[in-house]
């Protein structure tokens, strides 16, 4: 799960997608679809920081340009887990992968875990 700072500028985050949008030759009105159908004077006002925008928003913008958040211009709190677990996943599901590496990646991702659970008793 991401956690957003409370604030973040809207100004700025609006600046990065016009320059994101321009980059790639695209007008106004093909993000509405990537924004669940707005008006282009509603991305406009997005784009100036006049009109607020949300976390679904953001990563649908964020996967639609291929960045992250933080490209976006906004700060987390923490790390996006689920994507972190997907790529476990697909390394203990292929094939490819030697059981030797598998088991050292185990290992050491408890190794982690095991040290962060003595940090929080302490």
């Amino acid at each position: 799960m991401t956690k957003l700072h409370k604030s973040f500028n809207t100004k700025e985050v609006g600046m990065k997608i016009k320059q994101l949008r321009k980059a790639r030759s695209l007008k106004q009105d093909d993000l509405s679809e990537v924004l669940g159908g707005l008006s282009r004077p509603q991305i406009s006002n997005i784009e100036t920081g006049r009109r607020n925008i949300n976390l679904h928003q953001i990563k649908a913008l964020a996967d639609f340009f291929g960045v992250s958040i933080e490209t976006l211009g906004l700060k987390t709190d923490e790390v996006e887990t689920t994507d972190l677990l997907e790529r476990a996943k697909l390394i203990f599901e292929n094939e490819n992968v030697p059981m030797e590496e598998k088991q050292e990646l185990y290992e050491e991702v408890m190794r982690l875990y095991l040290s962060a659970k003595e940090q929080i008793k302490k």
